[in-house]
């Protein structure tokens, strides 16, 4: 198969992105895969996504027709020839081999957004949103981060939930847990489109992709659920998850617990010997703390490393971490189901001890099944639930700045492999940044940004490495002002990222042209006053 020919996607940086995902691309016919590799690169090139009229004609095969482009990528979309199911192991291929590359502990985030299209009335398979006022799709994404570096590494799997339910369901079996047979008919035809339930049936149909690797499941309060733990164990992988609620727990009896401390009996599994009931609130005033870190937070409870403008405060954070059972059934539409054993965890509180008057404490309550009996694994614990917000960064990315809700495909499946493509082209666009040393969404701090603003206005290569050069340019171009507490947005990154491609573009194939117009400026002036 022929290399991708577009300049800006056979830089070194992104080869390896290239190079594995040509290894892994399989659609059963060699002019389907040249065509998933060309919109891939298309997408990068362009910045903002091959989604309109925009976009056309910045694409990689550069003797082609702006409508060529575009009508090549609507070709591509329509095609159901070109296997969702084979693209998305073809992508989860390529962030694996990334992942043996960087060789550290893998992070997978689970979250879900949504893709809203109320006003795209072609779109007849939309579902109803939220409150149920909007209409569009449910987009649940697994997304690799590097547990240490917090370098994201690509999109595992993602599915596009549309009205008739999740478009993986072919490859994951979302109605073989057999302790769901007695729901009715229409909570059996309501399971697949359960957040908490899709959790659970990726962490398990997950297991043989990674092949045994070892992974951490990620997900925030909506995903407090007794039974995706279960699937996590069953799939031999590890979890952290932040409970949304009070809970009623079991605990082995300590000598420090006082009566108070108990509550009765709830249902659900019965304790063991030398165990007690009781509730996570109850114990957590009890536990003995150590110090963690000194975090920023801002007036919504958001956290910066450090301080970046008036508006921040900081949080003196302190950690502890206490082994529970978990023993209570469970709901899944809208019914209650025994769960098949206890779970037994590990409850990792962080804590904000002393706020300001009037101001709510920053509380992270976790449960995982990783080891907790230092301080130092409990920290581990509490920064893996704090990378989660890596997704959302690939969520505005996606959004914001690819607008994958502006586009006008007119089904689930079609916007699918839209999603497949620009989820590539973003990890291209978040690994640029982290080569370039810069973080993956929020303000900048002060060194950050007076390296970027540096190479931007004065780019040494003796000083500044070549992502970073790239990156400046792309902000300037983008329209970055350079102002301390300016983040580099989506929107910058996009419109910079075209049209850095096209000025290489015209360095590379116009550069016969450029040499001509060097050695005769005045025709060029002569052009402009016509």
């Amino acid at each position: 198969m022929a290399k991708p020919t577009s300049k800006l996607s056979s830089q070194p940086l992104f080869d390896a992105l290239f190079s594995s995902l040509r290894n892994a691309t399989d659609l059963g016919h060699a002019a389907r895969d040249e065509a998933f590799i060309r919109q891939v690169a298309m997408a990068v090139d362009c910045g903002g996504g091959p989604v309109g009229p925009a976009a056309a004609g910045l694409g990689p095969v550069h003797e082609r027709t702006p409508m060529a482009d575009l009508a090549s990528f609507y070709r591509f979309a329509g095609n159901e020839k070109a296997s969702l199911e084979a693209m998305r192991q073809a992508r989860a291929a390529a962030t694996l081999e990334r992942a043996e590359h960087c060789g550290e502990l893998m992070l997978v985030m689970h979250d879900v957004t949504e893709l809203s299209y109320y006003g795209h009335d072609s779109k007849e398979d939309r579902r109803a949103l939220g409150d149920g006022q909007g209409l569009g799709y449910e987009y649940h994404c697994c997304l690799a981060v590097g547990a240490s570096s917090g370098a994201p590494l690509g999109v595992l799997h993602d599915t596009v939930v549309s009205k008739s339910g999740p478009d993986d369901a072919d490859s994951f079996d979302y109605q073989g847990d057999p302790t769901f047979k007695s729901l009715p008919k229409a909570g059996k035809k309501r399971l697949p489109t359960n957040h908490k339930h899709q959790f659970a049936v990726h962490a398990q149909g997950l297991a043989s992709t990674l092949g045994g690797r070892p992974v951490v499941h990620v997900g925030d309060s909506e995903f407090d659920d007794v039974f995706i733990m279960l699937a996590c164990e069953d799939a031999s992988a590890h979890f952290v998850l932040r409970t949304r609620s009070d809970r009623l727990v079991q605990v082995l009896e300590q000598p420090w617990m006082s009566e108070s401390l108990r509550t009765p009996q709830a249902g659900g599994h019965p304790a063991p010997p030398g165990y007690i009931h009781s509730s996570v609130h109850r114990l957590l005033p009890f536990l003995t703390m150590h110090p963690y870190k000194t975090v920023f937070v801002d007036a919504k409870g958001r956290i910066s490393e450090e301080h970046t403008s008036l508006g921040m405060r900081p949080a003196k954070l302190e950690i502890a971490s206490l082994r529970v059972r978990l023993y209570r059934p469970a709901k899944r539409s809208k019914k209650y189901f025994e769960t098949p054993r206890p779970v037994e965890v590990n409850l990792v509180c962080v804590v904000e001890k002393h706020p300001p008057q009037g101001v709510q404490a920053l509380n992270w309550t976790l449960y995982t099944n990783l080891e907790t009996d230092t301080p130092d694994k409990q920290a581990a614990v509490a920064q893996h639930y704090r990378l989660r917000w890596k997704v959302e960064s690939y969520f505005r990315l996606l959004k914001s700045g690819y607008r994958l809700e502006d586009c006008r495909l007119e089904d689930a499946g079609k916007i699918a492999r839209l999603a497949i493509v620009l989820s590539l082209a973003a990890m291209a666009i978040l690994q640029l940044k982290e080569a370039a040393g810069l973080p993956a969404s929020g303000k900048l701090s002060e060194e950050d940004h007076r390296r970027l603003k540096e190479a931007m206005q004065a780019p040494d290569p003796a000083k500044h490495n070549l992502a970073l050069r790239l990156m400046a340019q792309m902000a300037r171009l983008g329209g970055w002002l350079a102002r301390r507490n300016d983040p580099l947005g989506p929107d910058v990154l996009m419109r910079g990222a075209r049209r850095l491609a096209a000025i290489l573009d015209a360095t590379v194939n116009h550069a016969g042209l450029l040499a001509e117009l060097t050695q005769n400026p005045e025709l060029l002036k002569g052009l402009v006053r016509v």
